[in-house]
């Protein structure tokens, strides 16, 4: 029986309760006579006298009202900054709240014993300490031995897969994952997930859709911690690292003579066997008269990219470009949000003035990252943020020139941290916090780094700590995981790598492993509280796996491992008697096939010749390289491949993850018939939800190419590359039968 809900108007017996009890505490009782007035004139000793009941009754109901709200000193703090198991403990709470804590603990009722002698447990505790150190001493010994805390490599190289660590504290909880710089500070707050090799905030323990929303467009900013990020240095010529970048990336801007100057760093793609690999970051830099590279890449694609450069050095005669890894060296922070670049100046202050780029940093304050130079760099030194301990964040105007700002990123030098010599020994020599004094501070290179909505900050590895900690000490500041750091890029209407680029490889490894858990908590609901895929589709099956953005389906095929567990299990029944007994013969003859085939041979040559039938598995192409493609009219080459796109919606809906795109221009051709369902399905959403910035549903997704192909072929082709208007679409959320009217655009 449904239950019967209650009327707006209506409170629940406990909600009147408390409304009576808090209106109770705050109700001040009052006198009708004014006896002090005489003739206009108030005798201050009488007025008072005659006052003192409302005076006592006031302060009466101030300590009621304070006592009514129940407020204890560790919930003074905001919620986005409270641990996930707040503590009674004194030296738990901030010092300037300890001695209201203290005050508290007095205030209770709750009786404590005297001291006494420890015995029984705490007796065996105590001896256990005293083991315990001696124990201590030895172990220290032994962690002398790197050999102990050797990191596991990754396959196929020399590179490490987890931070060496050899006799570091908690050692023993990173032999299969390296924590970030801010692990401890996070993992008390926020939800963490073992990703890419790394223990990785997922999101905070509260809800930040709508303060995510709030912060980034109206008043304070969000800090992350990626320095799960890796970094490539190579060191060489420059006409060798214009080949290497024109090996594995296909934008001509990242290779001329204006992005050699290092004036700003630039966003491509990774393109390894003509496939598109994942975003990537180029930076460019001259120390004397060697040109430096730097290659910002998404973990999951770094081994690749390393494999790719340094098979290029040994096939192409490449010998004079050295190349570095700086994972573990160069640690990465980014800061979203208006206040952005105010929250960092404030945290983050220069020695001196020395240079033209400090004395601009200097004068950043107030100004939004919308107004910087887009994809500004700026190489500084700052001093080290641990001596001080209260921030405030600058709200003066801002005084640095625009262009001033630009003609500095065009002629700044070179940073000390990209030379892995430099930043070993920046790393290696950071002094104790114990005897720290502010004069003694060092100073600490960095360099800042514009991005859409935000700056990003590279620093050292070890002062990573230092500046997350003096960042999240700045009034209006937040925190985010990779759940709200998603959620902006959703905002701006821009993929997110890897769970948006679905047809490559680290997409489809995101999609799978959300596959397995979307399916996980389908399986563990009860039949009749769950979503039934059979019927879910006007009294049909759901088209493809109804659990991801089945690509194989899109394009009318599956996969050969698909197929190839659809014959084995055909070939097992075939040989097996209705009454599950096998039999004789046939298990004689499949004896007899085997031993006739290869191990070594067979699964490939299946593999192979299931993939000739059923055609390459599909890819992701770049909605550059696409029109690059059909203005070359190669078309052709486009077989089983999809682009990226975004979609917005006309009427009410909110597109959901997996949601399906069809061709057809009216929803209601599609309502009754599963047939033209199967036939007009053209793409698919890999994120979408309603988006408080734009008002209404919005979504990005995937299409197949040869459909964005035929939609713009009414366009020119010299106005291709030009092509922003939306064009049509019909969406349907996964395991429902309503369809929306919505457009697409291409992503370039």
């Amino acid at each position: 029986m449904a239950a019967i809900k209650r009327k707006a108007d209506e409170m629940s017996d406990a909600a009147l309760a408390r409304r009576n009890k808090i209106r109770s505490a705050r109700n001040i009782a009052t006198q009708s006579a004014s006896p002090a007035l005489r003739a206009g004139a108030i005798p201050v000793q009488e007025f008072l006298n005659a006052r003192r009941f409302e005076i006592n009754s006031m302060l009466a109901s101030l300590d009621k009202a304070k006592e009514a709200s129940s407020n204890r000193a560790f919930q003074t703090l905001p919620r986005y900054l409270r641990r996930r198991a707040a503590s009674h403990n004194v030296k738990r709470v901030p010092k300037r709240l300890r001695d209201w804590a203290r005050q508290e603990m007095k205030d209770t009722d709750v009786q404590r014993p005297a001291k006494r002698v420890p015995f029984g447990r705490k007796r065996g505790r105590r001896d256990t300490i005293r083991r315990l150190k001696a124990i201590k001493i030895k172990l220290e010994a032994y962690q002398r031995d790197a050999r102990a805390f050797e990191p596991a490599k990754l396959p196929g190289t020399s590179l490490p897969a987890v931070k060496p660590l050899n006799a570091t504290r908690f050692a023993n909880r990173q032999r299969n994952k390296t924590w970030l710089p801010s692990h401890l500070w996070q993992a008390k707050r926020a939800r963490m997930a073992n990703l890419w090799g790394f223990s990785i905030a997922q999101n905070p323990n509260e809800k930040t859709y709508r303060s995510t929303h709030r912060t980034l467009h109206h008043k304070g900013c969000i800090v992350f911690d990626t320095s799960y990020l890796a970094h490539i240095l190579l060191r060489g010529p420059a006409e060798q690292l214009v080949l290497v970048l024109k090996q594995i990336c296909r934008s001509e801007e990242v290779c001329g003579a204006r992005a050699q100057k290092g004036r700003k760093i630039y966003s491509t793609e990774l393109i390894i066997d003509g496939k598109l690999c994942g975003p990537i970051r180029i930076l460019w830099s001259a120390d004397e008269s060697v040109s430096i590279l730097v290659i910002q890449l998404h973990p999951t694609i770094h081994l690749d990219a390393w494999h790719v450069i340094t098979q290029l050095k040994q096939t192409s005669g490449m010998k004079q470009i050295k190349m570095d890894d700086l994972r573990f060296q160069l640690g990465s922070v980014q800061v979203y949000g208006p206040t952005a670049i105010s929250a960092v100046l404030s945290c983050l202050k220069v020695k001196d003035a020395s240079t033209e780029a400090q004395r601009l940093y200097k004068n950043l304050h107030g100004l939004q990252p919308t107004e910087a130079p887009q994809n500004m760099v700026l190489p500084v030194e700052v001093v080290d943020p641990r001596p001080a301990h209260a921030f405030q964040l600058i709200t003066e105007p801002p005084k640095a020139d625009i262009a001033a700002l630009e003609e500095a990123c065009r002629t700044t030098p070179p940073s000390k941290l990209l030379n892995l010599r430099q930043l070993v020994g920046i790393n290696t020599a950071r002094p104790e916090i114990k005897g720290f004094k502010a004069e003694d501070a060092p100073a600490i290179p960095i360099i800042l780094i514009g991005v859409p909505g935000g700056v990003s900050i590279l620093a050292p590895w070890s002062y990573t700590t230092d500046i997350w900690y003096a960042l999240n000490h700045v009034p209006l500041v937040r925190f985010g995981g990779q759940r709200e750091l998603a959620q902006i890029f959703y905002e701006q209407a821009q993929p997110f790598f890897p769970t948006d680029y679905i047809g490559t490889r680290a997409g489809n490894d995101a999609h799978e492993e959300a596959r397995r858990l979307l399916q996980a908590q389908h399986d563990r609901r009860p039949p009749a509280k769950r979503v039934n895929f059979a019927k879910s589709l006007n009294g049909g099956n759901e088209l493809g796996d109804p659990f991801k953005a089945d690509l194989a389906y899109l394009y009318g095929h599956t996969t050969a491992l698909e197929k190839l567990g659809k014959v084995t299990k055909k070939l097992a029944k075939k040989h097996e008697q209705p009454n599950g007994m096998n039999d004789p013969t046939a298990a004689a003859e499949a004896q007899t096939a085997n031993n006739n085939v290869q191990p070594d041979t067979a699964l490939p040559l299946m593999l192979e010749q299931l993939e000739q039938k059923t055609g390459p598995a599909p890819h992701l192409v770049s909605g550059q390289h696409f029109l690059q493609m059909l203005q070359d009219n190669m078309e052709k080459s486009l077989e089983s491949a999809v682009v990226l796109v975004r979609i917005k919606m006309i009427d009410r809906g909110c597109p959901q993850h997996r949601a399906r795109l069809y061709s057809a221009p009216d929803p209601t051709d599609l309502v009754k018939d599963n047939t033209r369902l199967r036939k007009d399905l053209v793409g698919f959403v890999t994120t979408g939800n309603f988006s408080l910035s734009h008002g209404r549903g919005i979504a990005v997704g995937v299409l197949r190419a040869d459909f964005i192909a035929s939609s713009l072929k009414n366009i020119p082709k010299q106005q291709r590359q030009h092509a922003t208007h939306p064009n049509p679409c019909i969406i349907r959320n996964v395991g429902t039968s309503n369809f929306h009217r919505a457009t697409w655009t291409l992503i370039k």
